[in-house]
This record gives structure tokens, C-alpha cells and sequence, in this order.
């Protein structure tokens, strides 16, 4: 990569498209200003764009003096950076706007629709480190050579289905967080960060008792290795943090966040031979069995561009899942090697595979059901930072018994979603539970309930070996599943 950026060399389609995407993002926030000025009637929200990043053309022409500060640090991404302030379009948040946000939300936050957390905390919408991720993603797009290669294997049944062992018992006991690597670090009122406060409760034989521990994926900001600025996140935040007592028996799925760091602390770091993720032998997909059931952790990140790519969004900031293109098909070709699997299927990816309220499905969704044959059994994700069960997710041909879950929950600040309940508070028809506890241990936990922070948390499935499971959804500082649900095989047949 060149010590030296050229603007002039910046200016090519990829880079167009990443403006253009921003302004998609920055629409939410204005969607935002008006759900702020009146919450009793929640405004429609766009249907394009995210606000994960929906600040980032303000923070271009209005820099926070924190966000100056972290590039001098690291001169690449200060080179994009000065590029973007000469060519980026201007942005449609005044500082009027924006200040009318950070005083409004001075006391506490407040939550959007899928409860994202606009609030001023560190992984909070308006924390200006975010820009890292937005950056670096611009930087594989000028230099897409420094993306770290896809791993597959040599043949398309590569690699081989692992049969997996309960340690007691007949039950094979799946631990599952998602979203988990935002390292340790302490909150405003000294409490211990959200990322340990779950993984300690998942690492007490009290609370959970597990035979494997699954993360869904994502480390912040840009899941970094050692030549990425700032450099070795995914060492920091994940591989460090993770017990070494769970090493051999654990499993991690590649993200966006880790693609924003072009996969090299992914694939190098979390993924090291001999090393806590040992069993997925350096692959960022595989397969697992016991008894009737077939486990599969997909990599629904790198080719999520490729995959989701349209003459009018070319680039979506790994936003949208997929497992593959037109052109890039060898993860779909191992998948299909299952379509004669007969017994139940857990599908695991960081992508969602539904929108919100879990009335449509996605791209993600058909490739693996096309790939498989048929509709999974059950499917967990990560990616939106909320624990969601969905009774059933609708397919495009009518309807799937797929039982979607989200337990993208395991660190991130969030609070309640308003998304998913009626105008009484009602969940809706298609919600069995959401993460809505909540947390006085948040920074701004004795403040109303609108602004407050709810509980991070995790899952845990049961696998029977007859096809049978349970489910339990935990969040800290709570001992007992705050929802749990049994299912006999014959009920997932």
C-alpha cells in the first residue's frame, strides 16, 4: 500500500458509490431527528441505507477533535481521511442538528427502531470511532489486493462434516454470543464492561454449562490485525478476551466488522493454528454433527458485496449477508453437498437472514435454502445487536418452518426496539421474545425507560441426539433463561 494517497487516485466509481452509500445512510439520521422530536409517532424509516454509519459525512466536514486525534495516530487512514474532507458531498446535518441531538440525548440515549443506541458512549451511534470501520472499508476498495484471500477447500466437500461429543448427559450444549468483540474497557460508572460481564456469566458452570461456545462474529471497529490501523483488534478485543479454557471446543464466523479490516485479523489471529479456534482448521465455514443433527457456520461476509452487488449499490459496506455470487461459488457448492441430509439443520451466520419484524427474508435466506434444498431448521445470527426469536420466518415460496433467532446482543450498548411492537406496546405477531430488560448497571440505568440501556445476554442450545432441542436466551445478572422453549423432534420434522 502506498505510503503516500493521491486524492486523484481516490477518485474512481468505488469511492463514488461509497459517497453515495453514506448519503443512504445519513437519510436514517434525518429519519432520526424526527423521532427524536416526537417518539409518540415514529417516523417512516428508509428503506435503503443504515444508520450504523449515518453520521459519517457530518464527522467528514465537522470533525470531532477525538477522531483527529486517533488518525494522527495512523497516517493511511488520515490520507483517506484529508481525501474525503475535498471530495466527499456535503452533508445535509447542520451543526444546529446535531447539537439538537447530543443535547437531547445528554442524559442517557436514545433507542431506534431495531434499538440501536443513538447516544454519545463508547460503540454508541455517536462515538466518532466508528469512522475507522467507514475508512478502512474505503481502503479495500481502492486496494482490493490487500483483502486477505477466502479460504476454501481443495474439493467442494471441503471442509469434512465434524462429528461433535457431549461431555455428560444425552444433550450436545451449544453456547452461543454474537457480536461479542468490543474488548474490556470500564464504564462511566466504573462498572465491568459489557463484553465480560457475558462472557463470565457464560464461563460460570453455575449459569451455563456448555459442551461448545460459538461467536457470530464481529470484532470492533474493524477487526484488525497487525498491519491494519489501528492495528491488532482482533487480538485485543476477541482472541485475548476468550477463556483459554474453551479452546479446541470453539468456533467464530467471519463479519463485517472483520472484513472492514480486510479479514487479515480474522483469518490470521482468531483463526491461527494451534490456536482457541483451532477446530475450524483455518476455515471460516464448516460443518458439524450429532446425532440427526447437521450444524452449519457459514461465512456470510466476504462475499457479501459480491453477492448483494447491483448496478445501483455495487457496494454495501458488507451490510447485507450472502454466501456467494455468480461468479464466486465454492462456499454454495459445499453447502449443496448436504441436500440429502434427512434430519433437522441449525444454521449459524453474522448476517440476519429476515428483515426486522421477520416478514421477508433475504438473499441470504434463498441462497441457503437453494444450496440446501430446503429451508434450515433453526438459524442463529448475529449482526443486528438485539436477542430476537421469530416463530417462523416467511420464504419467498410461501412460507419456511424456519425458526429464526438473533443474538447479536453479546456486547454492544443497545436499548428497547420500538420496532417490535404495535402502537399498545404489544410484541408482534411473529415476536416471541426481544431483549427488553432494563440494565441498572448501564451508565444510564436509573434514568426513564425510553432512554435506558438494556441487558446484554446470550444463548444456549440443547441438541438431542433424536433431533429434539431446547432453547434458552440468557441476559446478565440473571441466573434463570428469561425465555426458553422446548421442541421435540417430531415438532421439527
Amino acid at each position: 500500500m502506498n505510503s503516500m494517497i493521491d486524492c486523484g487516485h481516490l477518485r474512481i466509481p468505488q469511492i463514488e458509490a461509497f459517497f453515495a452509500h453514506l448519503q443512504e445512510d445519513e437519510a436514517q439520521v434525518m429519519a432520526l431527528f424526527g423521532f427524536i422530536e416526537n417518539p409518540v409517532h415514529p417516523p417512516r424509516v428508509p428503506p435503503s441505507g443504515n444508520i450504523e454509519f449515518g453520521f459519517m459525512l457530518y464527522w467528514i466536514h465537522h470533525p470531532p477533535v477525538e477522531l483527529l486525534a486517533l488518525l494522527a495516530e495512523y497516517p493511511v487512514l488520515d490520507q483517506f481521511f484529508t481525501c474525503f474532507q475535498q471530495m466527499a458531498p456535503a452533508s445535509k446535518i447542520t451543526q444546529a442538528d446535531y447539537h439538537a441531538v447530543t443535547d437531547a440525548i445528554a442524559d442517557g440515549g436514545v433507542a431506534w427502531t431495531d434499538g440501536t443506541m443513538i447516544g454519545t458512549g463508547k460503540y454508541e451511534q455517536l462515538d466518532p470511532r466508528w469512522a475507522i470501520a467507514a475508512i478502512n472499508y474505503a481502503v479495500n476498495l481502492v486496494f482490493p489486493s490487500t483483502l486477505e484471500t477466502f479460504r476454501k477447500g481443495a474439493k467442494p466437500d471441503l471442509p469434512a462434516p465434524v462429528p461433535l461429543q457431549s461431555s455428560g448427559g444425552e444433550a450436545l450444549s451449544l453456547a452461543i454470543v454474537g457480536d461479542w468483540g468490543a474488548g474490556s474497557y470500564s464504564e462511566t460508572n466504573g462498572e465491568i464492561c459489557p463484553a465480560i460481564r457475558v462472557r463470565d456469566q457464560m464461563d460460570n458452570s453455575d449459569v451455563t454449562t456448555a459442551d461448545y461456545f460459538i461467536h457470530l462474529g464481529d470484532t470492533y471497529y474493524a477487526g484488525t490485525g497487525a498491519w491494519r490501523a489501528p492495528s491488532n483488534e482482533e487480538t485485543h478485543n476477541l482472541y485475548d478476551l476468550w477463556p483459554q479454557d474453551w479452546a479446541g471446543k470453539s468456533y467464530t464466523l467471519n463479519s463485517n466488522h472483520e472484513m472492514y479490516g480486510a479479514a487479515e485479523g480474522y483469518y490470521n489471529t482468531a483463526l491461527q493454528s494451534g490456536g482457541k479456534f483451532s477446530a475450524q482448521a483455518g476455515f471460516s465455514y464448516f460443518a458439524l454433527t450429532y446425532g440427526e443433527w447437521l450444524i452449519l457456520g457459514l461465512d456470510s461476509a466476504y462475499y457479501s458485496d459480491a453477492g448483494n452487488a447491483t448496478p445501483a449499490h455495487p457496494h454495501n459496506f458488507y451490510m447485507e449477508g450472502a454466501i456467494g455470487s455468480p461468479v464466486h461459488t465454492a462456499q454454495t457448492d459445499w453447502l449443496a453437498q448436504f441436500k440429502t441430509h434427512t434430519g433437522p439443520i441449525m444454521v449459524m451466520t453474522h448476517h440476519t437472514a429476515c428483515d426486522l419484524t421477520g416478514a421477508q427474508t433475504n438473499l441470504l435466506y434463498q441462497q441457503v435454502k437453494d444450496a440446501l434444498g430446503r429451508g434450515p431448521t433453526l438459524w442463529y445470527w448475529g449482526h443486528l445487536h438485539n436477542g430476537i426469536v421469530y416463530s417462523q420466518l416467511d420464504g419467498s415460496g410461501g412460507g419456511s418452518p424456519t425458526k429464526g433467532r438473533c443474538c447479536g446482543h453479546g456486547s454492544i450498548p443497545f436499548g428497547r426496539a420500538w420496532g417490535l411492537e404495535d402502537s399498545s406496546g404489544n410484541l408482534l405477531p411473529n415476536i416471541e421474545y426481544f431483549a427488553r430488560t432494563p440494565d441498572p448497571k448501564a451508565p444510564n440505568g436509573k434514568v426513564d425507560n425510553a432512554k435506558t440501556r438494556m441487558r446484554n445476554g446470550y444463548a444456549v442450545v440443547d441438541l438431542s441426539s433424536d433431533g429434539g432441542c431446547t432453547e434458552k436466551f440468557y441476559e446478565v445478572d440473571t441466573n434463570t433463561p428469561v425465555w426458553s422453549r422446548s421442541w421435540s423432534a417430531g415438532e421439527l420434522a
